[in-house]
């Protein structure tokens, strides 16, 4: 339920603006998503897409034909897949509102839909309450740590400077104090951006849409074994109407780029840490050990999550779409 998850909805695009990481914002006057209207927003979001895919190119590029050892190669590819990744669930250089009009629409919908409704938090609810303010927490955490590693060591690759000349020699010269702050500032905010908005997408438009959906058709199992009364039988037919309209608003929000990065990139980000953890075992630490098999652990565990959800979500709407049909013909000929 998008009510249930209101706050977080909020916090995320509050967190969002402050590097102008998404193409619309919280409107309060309303309480739906509105778009940014500012030209200087617009444009610089369509400039840091496109320079972070150049930038995620050069990292592929780069790494894979410099002169490191095979092991830095592969640690360097673990964050390049988790760039590219991010950057494909973030990727909207037109900037549609496609998503934008998911989220509003959901929020109109459901405070009539369960206005008559008791609803109790499920267990998915309650896991997913604990699970969204510590994925915004680990963006910046993430970011902030990449900062302070590209400003102690700058010359790690896949990082911006180990694409400097002075790093890419034979022996590599670190730049001096004002470049590593700078390198240092550019690298923590592009992967800000690029984690915080592919957080949104994964968790508030994706996830976030196959739970809200899933909700909706249980709460109309329910009604529809419950039975409805000669007044409500126009409502009923309604809320049917309204959610098939929102099963393909969703599915064409998700389908064309969200779902397949998903698809695609999650399991680049499995191969790549779990192929970490099983080559360089002799060679990491049990610290570096475990943080490359814990991201390996969270990408499975996400990944199973959106397809599993997914599944479930298609074959109650098959159930129930056949069970609501025979509804409403009943419906229609007691009418």
């Amino acid at each position: 339920m998008i009510t249930v998850f209101l706050l977080h909805l909020k916090r995320h695009l509050i967190n969002a603006r402050y590097m102008a990481s998404l193409p619309y914002t919280w409107d309060s006057a309303n309480n739906t998503l509105k778009p940014v209207k500012s030209l200087r927003v617009k444009k610089f979001l369509r400039f840091s897409m496109i320079s972070q895919f150049i930038y995620a190119i050069l990292q592929l590029v780069l790494t894979a034909w410099s002169g490191h050892p095979l092991g830095k190669k592969l640690l360097a590819m673990v964050f390049t897949s988790i760039y590219f990744c991010g950057l494909a669930f973030r990727w909207n250089v037109k900037l549609d509102l496609i998503a934008m009009h998911l989220l509003n629409t959901f929020l109109k919908f459901e405070p009539n839909y369960v206005a008559d409704f008791p609803y109790k938090k499920t267990a998915t609810d309650r896991i997913l309450g604990l699970l969204l303010p510590l994925i915004v927490f680990s963006c910046w955490v993430v970011s902030l740590g990449a900062g302070i590693t590209v400003l102690l060591f700058p010359c790690i690759p896949p990082f911006l400077g180990s694409m400097l000349p002075t790093c890419r020699s034979n022996i590599p010269i670190p730049p001096g104090w004002v470049i590593r702050i700078l390198l240092a500032f550019i690298d923590a905010v592009m992967l800000q951006q690029v984690c915080i908005s592919a957080a949104f997408y994964l968790t508030q438009v994706l996830i976030g849409a196959i739970v809200h959906l899933w909700n909706y058709l249980s709460m109309l199992s329910i009604r529809t074994q419950n039975g409805i009364n000669g007044e409500s039988h126009q409502n009923f037919i309604m809320w049917y109407k309204q959610l098939q309209i929102l099963t393909v608003l969703s599915n064409s929000c998700n389908q064309k780029r969200i779902f397949p990065a998903a698809a695609l990139g999650l399991p680049s980000i499995e191969f790549f840490t779990f192929f970490v953890c099983i080559k360089l075992h002799n060679s990491l630490g049990a610290f570096e050990t475990a943080f490359f098999f814990l991201i390996f652990l969270n990408v499975v565990a996400f990944n199973m999550t959106v397809f599993l959800a997914a599944s479930k979500v298609f074959s109650c709407s098959v159930i129930q779409d056949v069970c609501t049909r025979q509804t409403i013909g009943s419906l229609l000929v007691v009418g």
